[in-house]
Parts: structure tokens; sequence; C-alpha cells
């Protein structure tokens, strides 16, 4: 089973992203990110046997945490804007806390034995860039100028989900294996 751990989004915030993946439709070696799999990965587990599950739960459900509010605002792009793979949306309010709750179950899961993940950044990944190109530079530079400091809205983070990602030739579907409250 292919494992995250993640934040989905509130409905509300969808809209204002989707006009943005919007603006990159139609290009040629663009794959948007589907609105119902808008999510910030906290902690990516990848390939997991299907016993370690009810562990993984286990220590999830042990993890306190109080709850807090995100904002999502600008754009970016990993590597880096002049050869970008991955669009994505940034946190701003909230950051700080993302961060340390995902330092928190990623060390809590260390402790399965899963790899310890190092520069974590807060994102919400809008799209992935598969063939790049002069065109789909220059579009990258105009999202930059247009979004690059838009303001998303916010929303109040209540929970953290466990996912299974399973890949198929039309994208990923995600489904919900176990949710964990905050405080």
């Amino acid at each position: 089973m292919r494992l995250f751990v993640a934040i989905d989004l509130d409905e509300s915030l969808k809209p204002e992203i989707t006009k943005l993946q919007n603006c990159l439709k139609g290009y040629s070696g663009i794959k948007l990110v589907e609105p119902e799999n808008l999510h910030l990965t906290l902690k990516f587990l990848g390939e997991v046997q299907e016993f370690k599950l009810n562990d993984i739960k286990k220590i999830l459900s042990l993890i306190e945490f109080e709850k807090f509010v995100i904002n999502l605002k600008g754009l970016g792009f990993f590597p880096s804007e002049k050869r970008p793979r991955v669009v994505w949306i940034g946190v701003t309010r909230g950051e700080e806390k993302v961060r340390k709750l995902a330092e928190l179950i990623n060390n809590e899961l260390a402790r399965l034995g899963f790899k310890k993940e190092k520069d974590f950044k807060s994102h919400i990944t809008i799209a992935r860039i598969k063939r790049f190109s002069g065109e789909i530079k220059l579009k990258v530079l105009d999202l930059l100028k247009t979004f690059g400091d838009k303001d998303f809205g916010e929303m109040m983070v209540e929970n953290f989900k466990l996912k299974r990602s399973i890949l198929k030739t039309t994208g990923p579907v995600y489904y919900d294996l176990a949710l964990f409250n905050l405080k």
C-alpha cells in the first residue's frame, strides 16, 4: 500500500485554487492535481506492507497537537522557477505549526523504521510539469507575476489523515484510512 499523512483542504479554498489551475490548462506536459486530491502532505510513507497499518494508526492516534489556522498564500516551484517540476501554493500563517506537526509525525513514525525527512516545506501541490518547454517557461514567469503574492484564504486545521494512494493511468486516487483529531 502506498501511504501518506496529510491535511485535506477545506472545500471553500478550492475555487480560488482552481482559477489558478485553469491558467495551466491546455499546456502539453502539465498535469493538474484534481480538486478532490488537493492536500498538504505532512509525511510520505511510500510503499508499506499491510501488517504495519495498525502500528501506524496507533502511533498517529497518540499524537497530541492543538488545532490551528493556516493561510494559503503565494506561488512557488520545485526545484526552481528556472526548471520547475512542481507548482505549489505556500502556507504563510500557521506555517510554523504545520512544520512542528510534520516534525512530530516524522519523529514518531521513525520509531517504526520510517526514514526521517529533512527540509520539510509546507505547500500544496497544484500541478506537476512533465515536459518543460520555452512556452511553459513563459507561462511560469507569467504565473509568478499574477499569483506570486495571491492570498488563497485560510482554514482551521482540526485534523490530519492517514491516506492511501492508488496510482492509475488517469492519475492517483486517494482513500482515507484514518482520521486523527487535533485538540
